[in-house]
């Protein structure tokens, strides 16, 4: 295997189309092998013998490179589109290449959004059989002024069918674009089934459903009324070396979406503007009055978002649209999923989502194997966000910088606790106007989590609070280590209410600065399980009390913390040898350190020791 100037390992695709399509390279341009593409497109067979363009048939038999080539140019319609469509159906079920030169046979010139004076203008969708390749020569597909239609898609495309389309390749170079010319449409904001019109299937620039080894890339998409195009109910789809070109002209103009059932799929070098979301996976929607989707839906497997470079036009105070979002639903699953190398400017959330329409647990979807690495925002709201159930999450080496929201931004759906599952975060740096954690008031669950090598700091504020912040549910294995927190003077450190249910939860070298309140544990937080422990903690400008403690089971630097209104700890919540800090909240007389002998007795070490 080769490797790319990152590291990367480059895959290498020969199609059955009679030409090798990917070369190993370090670009678009290198990785296909256009010597053997020109040769092809230019009419030679392999031994440099011209073949006949126009027909596939000569002399009564068709020739036999094993990839049947024929120009657009040379089949009649009433307009580019048409011609084609007249190609590739002139393939009759053959396997072979249709290629779209780059001059196109309709004036454009009097279209208002047109880039180009001429082109091939489609007035209704190209749909592109099994086993052909279509190459976009430098041309321009356009899309006409109020249609309603994909410029691209495969035959089965919309079809309820368990039968799939086959090695469907379309490969552009040069200047070669799909533009949906999306000023042209008029589609309405709310259709007979109050979904935005932009967000039905039908209006996205490519829709490639029930398929099976897919290869899209090499050209400029948009700008498009809806989303930029969608992979669904597939298998093995490469979308690559796509420039997304949406114009904030329509809301929810997103870039490109894997969408279930499918499996083993990649999106890799995206680069280029949207109007809400970047990339997404959806399992399955309950949304099919809407035809957001081609389909039913299902679970997805096996994705990879590898190198992605993003800006995002829609603010509003939910949000900046993420990099990516992950969604699921009604016990669907989206399991094993890598995102590298994602950049964005005015968005970078990572969306992981469930949704629960029934009202109960039972429905949630899953979110599990997830990592996220290599990453970079400016001017967004929340890094994560976690709907409903998620699994087995990583998250290293991200940097944020102009982040409205949180870092990590956990919520249940319907008021039903969700719970989040083996997390592993690392050296991350972030600048954000409001919490590093928290975790919202209708429950949920935190377990198996390690948080290690992160600073958060807040050059602003967003609105008061504290840099943890969780409110209800459960804690439960959960580790923060080696945090770096720097607030504004106006935030607190770490804030847990007393409705918190908190099980072996530990803070070791924790630096806590420029805050109110270094750490405010509310009564009854951490009574039950394991004490909570603060190992080294450090704090800097700190204006109010340093620690604000009004609970049992708490250790600090070793030592526990606990009250009540006896002369002594109760020793039922400690082990023989553990020392303990006792605030007797009755009359002060039992104020001390004490230490738990064997035999369950009390031995007093200090008085008076400064909180």
């Amino acid at each position: 295997m080769t490797f790319d100037s990152k590291g990367c390992p480059m895959p290498s695709f020969t199609s059955n189309h009679g030409f090798q399509l990917f070369d190993n390279g370090e670009s678009w341009e290198h990785r296909t092998d256009f010597e053997k593409l020109d040769r092809l497109l230019g009419g030679f067979d392999e031994n440099g013998d011209r073949l006949e363009l126009g027909s596939l048939v000569v002399d009564g038999e068709r020739p036999t490179l094993g990839s049947q080539v024929v120009y657009a140019t040379r089949f009649d319609g009433a307009n580019g589109g048409e011609q084609i469509q007249a190609a590739l159906d002139d393939l009759d079920g053959v396997r072979g290449t249709v290629v779209v030169p780059a001059e196109g046979p309709d004036d454009l010139a009097g279209y208002d959004h047109s880039e180009r004076a001429d082109g091939w203008l489609v007035t209704d969708a190209v749909t592109i059989p099994s086993e052909t390749t279509l190459v976009l020569d430098g041309s321009y597909l356009f899309l006409d002024d109020a249609a309603r239609t994909n410029l691209l898609r495969n035959e089965l495309a919309f079809q309820n069918t368990k039968d799939r389309d086959e090695d469907i390749t379309v490969v552009g170079r040069g200047a070669a674009r799909l533009d949906g010319n999306a000023a042209g449409q008029n589609r309405p904001y709310e259709n007979d089934a109050g979904r935005n019109e932009p967000e039905v299937s039908e209006h996205y620039g490519f829709v490639f459903h029930n398929v099976e080894r897919l290869r899209v890339g090499g050209f400029t998409l948009g700008p498009t009324a809806g989303w930029g195009g969608i992979v669904e109910d597939f298998t093995d789809a490469f979308v690559h070396d796509i420039f997304i070109a949406q114009d904030d002209s329509h809301d929810n103009q997103d870039g490109i979406s894997f969408a279930g059932p499918g499996e083993r799929g990649i999106m890799s070098n995206l680069a280029g503007t949207v109007n809400d979301d970047f990339v997404t996976a959806y399992s399955a929607l309950d949304w099919s009055e809407s035809d957001l989707l081609a389909g039913d839906g299902g679970d997805l497997s096996t994705l990879a978002y590898r190198g992605g470079v993003m800006y995002q036009y829609e603010t509003n105070e939910t949000g900046h649209g993420p990099f990516v979002r992950l969604y699921t639903e009604n016990d669907t699953v989206i399991r094993n999923v890598s995102v590298t190398d994602y950049h964005g400017y005015n968005g970078g959330e990572i969306k992981l989502m469930n949704n629960n329409d029934s009202g109960g647990t039972s429905d949630y979807g899953q979110l599990e194997n997830i990592t996220v690495s290599n990453c970079t925002c400016d001017h967004t709201y929340d890094i994560v966000r976690t709907w409903g159930h998620v699994n087995n999450v990583s998250i290293s080496n991200f940097a944020a910088t102009n982040v409205y929201g949180h870092f990590w931004n956990h919520n249940a759906v319907d008021g039903h606790p969700a719970y989040v599952k083996n997390v592993a975060v690392s050296n991350c740096q972030i600048q954000s106007g409001g919490q590093l954690f928290y975790q919202d008031d209708q429950g949920g669950e935190l377990v198996g989590a390690t948080f290690s090598d992160i600073t958060h700091e807040n050059p602003w504020l967003t609105e008061p609070g504290a840099k943890w912040e969780v409110q209800s549910g459960t804690w439960r294995d959960v580790t923060w280590r080696d945090i770096r927190v720097v607030g504004t003077g106006e935030w607190d450190g770490v804030w847990i209410d007393g409705s918190v249910d908190l099980s072996n939860v530990r803070f070791d070298e924790l630096v806590l600065e420029d805050l109110t309140e270094g750490i405010s544990l509310a009564s009854g937080a951490g009574e039950t399980g394991t004490p909570i422990a603060f190992e080294s903690v450090v704090t800097r400008n700190v204006m109010n009390q340093n620690w604000r403690i009004d609970r049992d089971c708490v250790t600090r630097s070793g030592i526990g913390v606990a009250s009540g209104t006896g002369e002594r700890p109760a020793a039922d919540d400690w082990q023989p040898g553990d020392l303990v800090q006792y605030t007797d909240t009755d009359d002060g007389s039992g104020d001390g350190l004490y230490m738990l002998l064997p035999d369950g007795t009390w031995c007093l070490f200090a008085t008076d020791l400064a909180q």
